[in-house]
């Protein structure tokens, strides 16, 4: 049972969705905001490498309602697969000149961790006709 309360003595609150909505209106900034920066790098290319692409999509998907915990990749993983792209291109230079079985355990070892990328990219000029 509920008491009797005195009339005025409580206000009632809507709490549910409203945070959503906000959520929502930030969206919707965001995207208006997303076709304006389209249609300014149409006109100044540059004005894209103005934008912080992991920062938007945080905030996408924060607007969401969506935890991106272990959705977006962080500086550190970036790094490492750029790490493992250089040492690929540069393990590839090698096999294109012939070199496979021999930079084959280069490759490994930037995969691991025991050899840069920089490493085999010098090894790889030092070879006649190498880039």
């Amino acid at each position: 049972m509920i008491p009797k309360w005195r009339k005025g003595s409580i206000q009632p609150t809507i709490i549910t969705g409203v945070e959503a909505l906000g959520r929502g209106n930030d969206l919707q900034k965001l995207r208006e905001f997303v076709q304006d920066m389209t249609a300014l790098a149409g006109v100044n290319p540059q004005a894209a490498e103005l934008i912080n692409i992991n920062d938007l999509i945080t905030r996408i998907a924060t607007s969401h309602g969506i935890d991106t915990e272990g959705l977006i990749k962080d500086e550190e993983q970036l790094a490492q697969e750029q790490q493992q792209a250089q040492a690929d291109q540069a393990g590839q230079a090698a096999i294109d000149q012939g070199m496979g079985p021999a930079i084959q355990g280069a490759v490994d070892g930037v995969r691991d961790g025991s050899v840069s990328p920089e490493q085999i990219q010098q090894a790889v000029q030092q070879i006649p006709g190498g880039n």
